[in-house]
């Protein structure tokens, strides 16, 4: 017999839904599915505060806020700006996203998680020989059986 401990279908389920969950987090860029993390918002502004964005997980803008004044910009310098207050949201929003997953990811290893399914393959395949090498010998019996009593 093998020294390594058999993998019951409960050990296989338990591992594939760790494995699925490390992917759906990574998937997310790290962030765990949970309440809080809609909650995040990044603020970014441009124009010396006359124009104010909000972004929220996802990548999706929640407000844009323009002061009457940067409306009297020219409308290619109030453009530019408007990029630089999103992309400026957009930078906070990932770095509070990344404070915030940066603690639920600390324990996730991607090396042991591979290293981890392989070790499961190699398991169910010596399992899955074995239950075959077990149904052969119990058809060989029933036809030796079979025979005998012709």
């Amino acid at each position: 017999m093998s020294d390594q401990p058999e993998v019951t279908p409960a050990d296989f389920d338990r591992l594939m839904e760790q494995t699925r969950a490390a992917l759906r987090d990574l998937r997310k860029g790290g962030v765990i599915e949970n309440e809080d993390a809609e909650e995040i918002v990044g603020e970014g502004e441009a124009a010396d505060g006359r124009i104010k964005v909000t972004a929220k997980v996802g990548g999706r803008l929640e407000s844009v806020t323009l002061d009457p004044r940067a409306l009297r910009m020219p409308s290619d310098e109030l453009g530019e700006q408007i990029v630089v207050a999103v992309n400026a949201a957009l930078d906070d929003l990932r770095q509070k996203v990344a404070d915030q997953s940066e603690p639920s990811m600390a324990g996730f290893d991607p090396e042991a998680l591979a290293e981890q399914m392989l070790e499961l393959q190699d398991q169910s395949i010596k399992q899955m020989s074995r239950f075959t090498a077990g149904m052969e010998e119990m058809l060989e019996r029933i036809a030796r059986a079979a025979r005998a009593n012709d």
